[in-house]
């Protein structure tokens, strides 16, 4: 993509990015919280999930910001997986830290409404375009 495509981006978009931007930024700091926490047993598999995570939200939002029509879509589907996780949570009860779960309730809702931002018309057109 070359750089005036970039600067083209239309508002929603821009919003969007910068509001899934911010979530990923406040979701890496909380967990780094958690696993700096006194009583926290570090466990290799759970961290390195986390990561992976991160790094997969990440690379999709550049992708977004590419104008990759493709990351907008996966960025979706890990959202949903997201959104189903935190139900299950909800109605089995296990939150063991609630602050966390209701930061991460938060961050859903501010992922969603960044997510509706990237299908406006005006985002679908510049999807368009940029494909």
């Amino acid at each position: 993509m070359t750089q005036p495509a970039m600067q083209s981006r239309p508002r929603p978009v821009r919003a969007a990015l910068a509001l899934l931007w911010a979530a990923l930024v406040v979701a890496v700091a909380a967990s780094l919280l958690y696993y700096l926490s006194e009583g926290v047993r570090l466990e290799l598999a759970d961290v390195g999930g986390h990561l992976l995570g991160y790094a997969i939200m990440a690379m999709l939002l550049l992708g977004v910001g590419a104008g990759n029509a493709w990351a907008r879509i996966l960025y979706v589907v890990f959202l949903g997986w997201k959104l189903v996780l935190a139900a299950i949570n909800l109605l089995l009860q296990t939150m063991q830290l609630p602050w966390l779960y209701g930061l991460d309730l938060a961050l859903l809702l501010v992922q969603c409404a960044a997510v509706a931002l990237l299908f406006r018309p005006a985002s679908n057109a510049w999807f368009r375009r940029s494909a």
